[in-house]
């Protein structure tokens, strides 16, 4: 037997006030008294009711809300996109709701119903760059701005991957490496190919080709850092410069390299992407590209409020400005 959804009625009636007094409590519109919203609030958790948004929406036109949609929690970039995010909604007047990946999966209908619930002003999504998102204009339900992906129909915002391999070509090629070397990380993430082709494009522009050969491919992990490591070595390759897809994959080349005898950065001199915080307490602290990931947070809840306030906008996509963070892992400072 499907059990009946629970209504503000059921609240109202187990904490012994009129319906509207709930509704004042939820929505902060008119006082309450402290005892009366805390015989409230115990309805709400001992009835498990979820409050839709839709009439006081209907009402002011407005929820007040935006929805926070996230692909992957465990990633530290999303953590950094979310801290802009909510450095930026600070009085605003807005209030975020958020939802991710392990509780809505990725259909796109599932993820519209629910923060539709809530009758959100706009809803931000921070996605992994694998493919080109394929949300469409038919899904625009409210204002949606896209984080990490590509799509033309929409705001984008993205790190600048490209402009992150161009800058640590150039780091590279200016402490003399010429036999530099790519590890990446899965071959299916968009911002892995642009990280290289930033990379690769810029070095042919200072004389230097990077061959096929001299682009390899694994995880974004230490152990896939200790494995390309061992490899180059194995396989007596020439080389005295590695751009590592990300940070991790340089933490673990730079062990490997050091274990097997190669002296950092006087051998081999090593480049990461991301200025994970791990980064500058290695050993041997870790060059890296800071994309500016918080600045990408900050500027999409601008924008989706921008989008809000605007009766007709063109889509734009924004990118971040990423710089170099040099350290010891590939100049000796």
């Amino acid at each position: 037997m499907t059990r009946r959804k629970v209504s503000i009625k059921d609240v109202a009636r187990a904490a012994d006030v009129s319906i509207t007094t709930v509704t004042h409590a939820l929505n902060g519109k008119r006082p309450v008294s402290p005892e009366t919203r805390d015989r409230i609030m115990k309805a709400i958790d001992e009835l498990g009711y979820v409050p839709s948004y839709s009439a006081s929406h209907l009402k002011n036109g407005r929820s007040n809300l935006i929805g926070c949609y996230v692909a992957d929690l465990t990633e530290d970039f999303t953590n950094y996109m979310l801290r802009g995010i909510e450095q930026a909604i600070k009085g605003t007047g807005y209030s975020l709701v958020f939802g991710s990946a392990v509780e809505l999966g990725t259909d796109k209908a599932t993820i519209k119903k629910y923060f539709r619930q809530y009758g959100i002003d706009g809803l931000i999504t921070i996605n992994h760059l694998s493919v080109n998102s394929d949300w469409t204009n038919e899904d625009k339900a409210f204002p949606i701005v896209l984080m990490n992906s590509n799509n033309s129909q929409f705001d984008c915002i993205l790190p600048d991957n490209r402009l992150a391999g161009a800058l640590v070509a150039q780091h590279l090629y200016d402490n003399g490496v010429r036999k530099p070397f790519f590890f990446g990380g899965p071959i299916d993430r968009i911002s892995v190919m642009d990280r290289l082709e930033g990379f690769r494009e810029r070095l042919y522009s200072l004389g230097i080709e990077l061959t096929e050969d001299s682009i390899w491919h694994g995880d974004f992990t230490f152990e896939s850092g200790c494995e390309m490591a061992q490899r180059l070595v194995d396989e007596h390759i020439p080389c005295d410069g590695v751009m590592c897809a990300n940070d991790y994959i340089a933490i673990g080349a730079i062990r490997r390299f050091s274990e097997l005898g190669y002296s950092i950065p006087k051998d081999i001199k090593i480049v990461g992407v991301d200025d994970r915080d791990i980064a500058k307490y290695c050993n041997i602290p870790v060059t890296t590209v800071n994309l500016d990931l918080e600045d990408l947070g900050k500027f999409a809840l601008e924008r989706i409020l921008e989008i809000i306030e605007s009766d007709d906008h063109n889509p734009i996509t924004y990118y971040s400005n990423p710089y170099l963070i040099p350290r010891e892992s590939s100049a000796i400072l």
